[in-house]
């Protein structure tokens, strides 16, 4: 069953935004209720699902990715490169 995605939209508060529809902030979520969404419980396993989702959900392909540019690429693995390392 696809969940009723409205639920999760509320007026914005801009007043410029004319009253159009955001998204809630997550935190004003029930937990069960994200989880039933389908989002990872992680920034990392949320990193990973956007790599794999830019790369047509092949794996391999997230390994191999190119685009150095984007602000996932040193994360698309999975892990922090930069957790416990110092500059060199």
């Amino acid at each position: 069953m696809t969940p009723n995605r409205t639920l999760y939209l509320e007026p914005s508060p801009v007043r410029a935004d004319g009253g159009f529809q955001v998204g809630k902030l997550p935190a004003s979520i029930e937990l069960q209720d994200l989880s039933g969404l389908g989002h990872p419980t992680s920034p990392g396993r949320a990193i990973r699902a956007k790599c794999m989702d830019c790369s047509g959900g092949n794996d391999a392909e997230v390994r191999k990715c190119v685009a150095v540019g984007c602000a996932l690429w040193a994360f698309r693995m999975g892990s922090n490169p930069f957790h416990g390392r110092t500059a060199q």
